[in-house]
């Protein structure tokens, strides 16, 4: 360390905590200046008093040079700055009011971003919890241009053995299995895996170990590892767990591990890992089940790493034409993968956020501005008395900044709880929910928006304040006009940005409320309403090629419809709107055979006879599957009308047969039925076929039914006996997923009502802040003209007149601020299409709502200070300055 700067940390030290004696030494130091000029002015002959009179006057002034001299000490900005902030203490202390009003929209404006970015710190910012995550990439086969879809095993193992740039691949599919408690069984939610799949993912476990080689075979594969919450809630934390049995879907498995806590990969509510055993059907090359995941090696892009994929799939699809032509590898990185459709989510309410934080900033010097209109004569007299600008323009700062602190303050007191309130709202989009929560990052951000909220809180005031005409202003009974013109132009233009950040979000929220409306109306093709659903696990014992579904179903079937208050009861695969079916390619017999990479296709679902009465969808030719379609009758389908629009347009298809199989095993199409929404309302409709359960050999791979009943009622009511109805089937057959179609049909629209719902209420809260500083400014401008109001009044002016007058004013405002937020508008809608259904950014409908909702609110802010204009006594406004 230099000496220089050792001197300097020296001086610092004394002058912040030495201060008493730094000072005394100023006074020393300049009463013995003073004396020596005097004395030189005396031995010229010069009376004393007169020379310490010249002495002074060539010194400069004692005080001034003290300034002078404190202002090029070390520390001395810090020092000014605290002064500075005693002081915007004691100024606010003697205004609890606007104090109280200031620090409650500022920890708003700031809190709300807090909220906000500890979710997208979390989800987008920070990496995954896994080492070296940069590495994990989700692996995916293409086929074609632009179809992206899951992996056959044999293809996957080629990839594997033939690589050079990862480091490790493994396979999973998701599984649910009925855990049996001490009471009911439990269907949990469980991940086939590879055995390599913890030493690709490299995140230590808990407690024992992960899977080992040979442990996915027939008769070694009953082993489990255990989540730490499954754990911990439903074994109380027992360490002696590992090595002892537990029974899944009606099958010991030996718990060899437990997970680290909050590790759910690949789903928030995955509680168990078991080794992945491949059926038989499954090991064929056109059999796409399972997705990849895979850590490349250090120094190796993915780019790099897909090439590689790309030409080991090249000599695949020369190898194998008729399964693997056009095939490839898309390699998704793992965090992109995680973060799915939540990223324009977050990114759009995160922007939602920093307009709220203006607003609130905006509100605030507003009120800032008005209150320090009734200081310019304080703020003259330390200019006269010598006090630089940059010296008040550093106590408007410290004003700002103990305002800013306090709404900071405020704010990361209840960012814990912000942030669950938003978690809980949209758990279901985060894959790891648990990791949400503010940290140091986020408090560094909320001070940072405290620092960036004093600037803003600061400048208006700054500008105004700094440039007193000092003359005017100390003038007895001067109207200090060109200051308050300025004051006020600055508080009209804050007005216009508060107005039209309102309007922004309010047409932004509007076209979200139109876009719902829209989606609501839209003909799902089934009526969801009185349905209950519920996804029922299915155990090998009761799903399987030797003991197939229908025989645990069709009893079970017939004990719910026997309940009160059912009219109906059916099973199907997949639920319209609760996940994608089974996608297969197919023949058309009597055309000529085409490759499968070039073959029609359809989602395949196996249903039993009631489905379609049970779901209300309406047959618009042929039959529906019945009871006398069974494993020994013809095979037989109903289509959608999709299908039929597609694939037969000009025919009729009745009568026409089909194979999924490509071995000869033809279908019949019996029947066509309307059109329904598979994965939602805003999607468009597939070409659907339908199967008896009875007769869908392959509907054992699926290990998941959906039932489903409708009632009389409520269909929740219903909920609880319908399970006891499954119980009293098996006593080890759980269910789960327990909820109404109406609920089912709504969480397809879960990202635009997530959204909505915060821009509606920020866009309520923009609104009603604006509304408030319009208010404060019209009410400062009344206050300001009631000389101006009275001489009016007193020369015969009508009130109503006067009213008029204040209502055109804020009505300008009104207008200003419109424009600029419609202009705005375009912008931040066109960012937000992907969640529009049927509505045009910044559309005619949502920009007439925000116009009409904006300006009724606005003038009613303008009208109570026009009422109190029109009750202005003329007398007592003559005499009010």
């Amino acid at each position: 360390m230099s000496n220089r700067l050792l001197s300097r940390i020296l001086n610092l030290f004394r002058n912040l905590f030495r201060k008493r004696a730094v000072e005394q030494a100023l006074d020393d130091e300049l009463r013995s200046s003073v004396e020596v000029l005097a004395q030189e002015k005396m031995k010229e002959g010069v009376s004393p008093s007169v020379a310490r009179r010249e002495a002074l006057i060539e010194l400069g002034g004692v005080e001034q040079v003290k300034e002078q001299t404190r202002e090029v000490r070390a520390g001395h900005f810090l020092e000014s700055l605290w002064q500075d902030i005693r002081y915007a203490l004691r100024m606010l202390r003697k205004s609890p009011g606007f104090t109280a009003v200031a620090v409650l929209t500022l920890a708003l404006g700031i809190g709300a971003n807090t909220a906000i970015f500890s979710v997208v710190n979390t989800v987008l910012l920070k990496p995954l919890p896994y080492p070296h995550p940069e590495q994990l990439v989700n692996i995916w086969r293409t086929h074609g241009e632009g179809w992206v879809g899951s992996i056959a095993v044999p293809d996957f193992a080629d990839w594997q053995a033939q690589n050079t740039y990862f480091q490790g691949m493994s396979l999973y599919d998701g599984a649910r299995f009925n855990l049996r408690g001490e009471n009911e069984p439990q269907a949990v939610e469980g991940t086939r895996v590879s055995t390599n799949f913890f030493e690709v993912i490299q995140k230590p476990l808990f407690l024992g170990r992960g899977f080992a080689a040979g442990e996915d075979q027939p008769g070694a594969n009953h082993v489990v590892v255990l989540s730490y919450e499954l754990w911990v809630n439903q074994f109380g934390k027992d360490r002696n767990l590992v090595g002892k049995a537990v029974q899944l879907s009606g099958a010991s498995y030996t718990v060899i591990g437990i997970a680290a806590q909050n590790f759910h990969f690949p789903h928030p509510v995955t509680a168990l890992w078991v080794p992945l055993t491949p059926l038989k059907e499954q090991m064929e090359r056109s059999s796409h089940d399972f997705i990849g995941i895979g850590r490349i090696k250090a120094g190796i892009s993915i780019p790099q790493a897909r090439e590689q994929l790309n030409a080991i799939s090249a000599r695949l699809a020369k190898a194998y034409p008729d399964t693997d032509a056009r095939l490839g590898a898309l390699l998704v990185p793992l965090k992109d993968a995680t973060v799915g459709n939540i990223q324009s989510s977050l990114l759009i309410v995160f922007a939602v956020m920093a307009f709220v934080f203006l607003i609130a900033c905006a509100n605030v010097s507003s009120y800032v501005l008005s209150r320090a209109e009734s200081r310019r004569r304080e703020l003259a007299i330390c200019a006269a008395l010598g006090a630089r600008r940059g010296r008040l323009v550093r106590q408007f700062f410290a004003e700002g900044l103990v305002l800013a602190l306090c709404g900071a303050l405020v704010a990361a007191l209840t960012a814990r709880w912000s942030v669950e309130a938003i978690v809980a709202l949209a758990s279901h989009y985060f894959s790891d929910p648990g990791r949400i929560s503010p940290d140091a990052s986020v408090f560094a951000f909320t001070l940072g928006l405290a620092g960036l909220a004093a600037v803003l809180l600061s400048m208006g005031v700054a500008w105004n304040g700094s440039r007193v005409n000092v003359h005017e202003t100390l003038k007895e009974g001067a109207q200090t006009a060109s200051g308050a013109r300025r004051s006020l132009m600055t508080q009209r233009v804050l007005i216009v940005l508060q107005l039209s950040i309102a309007c922004l979000l309010l047409v932004s929220a509007s076209g979200m409320v139109q876009s719902l409306a829209k989606l609501s109306r839209v003909n799902p093709g089934f009526d969801p309403h009185h349905v209950l659903t519920m996804r029922i696990p299915l155990p090998p014992q009761n799903n399987s090629p030797a003991h197939p579904a229908w025989l645990f179903f069709g009893p079970a079937l017939e004990r719910i419809n026997a309940l009160p208050g059912v009219k109906a009861a059916a099973v199907i695969t997949y639920l319209p709107m609760q996940s994608w079916g089974t996608n297969s390619s197919f023949q058309v017999q009597g055309r000529s055979k085409v490759p499968e990479n070039e073959a029609p296709w359809s989602e395949v679902r196996a249903i039993s006879p009631d489905y379609f009465r049970v779901m209300g969808i309406h047959l618009l030719q042929g039959r529906w599957s019945n009871a006398s379609d069974t494993p020994n009758s013809e095979h037989v389908l109903v289509v959608n009308r999709t299908f039929v629009r597609k694939y037969f347009p000009n025919e009729n298809v009745l009568g026409q047969r089909i194979d999924f199989t490509d071995e000869g095993q033809w279908q019949t199409i019996v029947g066509v039925v309307d059109d329904s929404h598979q994965t939602g309302l805003e999607t468009e409709v597939l070409p659907e076929a339908d199967e008896p359960a009875t007769q869908a050999q392959w509907a054992y791979l699926t290990q998941t039914m959906s039932l489903a009943v409708r009632t009389d009622g409520n269909p929740l009511l219903l909920a609880r006996t319908v399970e006891q109805a499954i119980y009293s089937q098996d006593p080890n057959q759980a269910v789960y997923g327990v909820k109404t179609m109406d609920d089912v049909v709504a969480e397809t629209q879960a990202d635009q009502r997530f959204v909505l719902w915060l821009l509606g209420l920020f866009a309520a809260l923009a609104v009603l802040l604006s509304c408030f500083g319009l208010f404060g400014e019209i009410s400062y401008a009344v206050s300001q003209r009631t000389h101006e109001i009275g001489i009016r009044l007193a020369l015969g002016a009508q009130r109503g007149c006067i009213a008029r007058m204040i209502l055109r004013q804020g009505g300008w405002l009104i207008a200003a601020g419109l424009a600029a937020g419609l202009a705005a508008s375009f912008g931040l809608t066109r960012l937000m299409a992907s969640l529009l259904y049927g509505v045009k950014p910044a559309g005619l409908v949502a920009t007439i709502v925000a116009i009409v909702l904006l300006s009724a609110v606005g003038l009613l802010a303008c009208y109570l200070p026009a009422r109190r204009a029109m009750k202005v006594d003329p007398m007592v406004a003559l005499r009010y300055e």
